[in-house]
């Protein structure tokens, strides 16, 4: 599902036109972005926390030329899934 699927899926699930649902997820996403930029977690409770980590500096390797490579210390975004979506989600293989 990609977000214009989600768009017009909450366009149609609240009547809504999907401009305006278009403005709202926009405005939504920006947010989230925004406070993660600013190291802020996101909680949506019942779905998930959207909170940044510190990776420290580490060497890697580039497995085509096979020397190793410097990957600097740097912060990256994680997405961490609430217990109740968890459960939802899970199901064996």
């Amino acid at each position: 599902m990609i977000k214009e699927d989600i768009i017009t899926q909450i366009a149609a699930d609240t009547m809504t036109r999907k401009v305006l649902v278009e403005e709202v997820v926009n405005s939504f996403l920006d947010n989230i972005e925004k406070a993660m930029v600013n190291g802020d977690n996101v909680i949506i409770r019942g779905f998930g926390t959207f909170q940044t980590t510190e990776r420290k500096a580490k060497v890697g390797r580039n497995i085509k030329a096979g020397i190793p490579v410097r990957i600097p210390a740097h912060i990256e975004p994680v997405f961490k899934p609430s217990e109740a979506l968890k459960k939802k989600v899970y199901r064996e293989v």
